[in-house]
C-alpha cells in the first residue's frame, strides 16, 4: 500500500469557513472532513480547492468535498 502526502497552504480565514470552535488546526479540519466521508461509506473522496489563496477577488473561496458515501 502506498501513501501520498498532501501539501497545501491554508489561509487563516479557513478556520472561519470550517468552524473555529470545532477544529483549531487547519490540516486536521481537512482530514476530518475526508474521514467523515469515509465514515459515510465513501469509497472515493475528491477535494477541490477553488480560489483559496484569494487570487481572484471576484470569486469566492471554496473547498468542495465530494464522496460517493451516504
Amino acid at each position: 500500500m502506498s501513501s501520498k502526502t498532501l501539501d497545501f497552504k491554508i489561509s487563516t480565514g479557513l478556520k472561519n469557513i470550517i468552524g473555529r470552535e470545532l477544529i483549531t488546526e487547519e490540516h486536521t479540519a481537512i482530514f476530518e472532513l475526508v474521514k467523515n466521508a469515509y465514515d459515510a461509506g465513501a469509497h472515493k473522496v475528491r477535494i477541490i480547492f477553488e480560489n483559496v489563496a484569494g487570487t481572484d477577488p471576484k470569486k469566492p473561496s471554496k473547498i468542495i468535498l465530494m464522496g460517493d458515501g451516504k
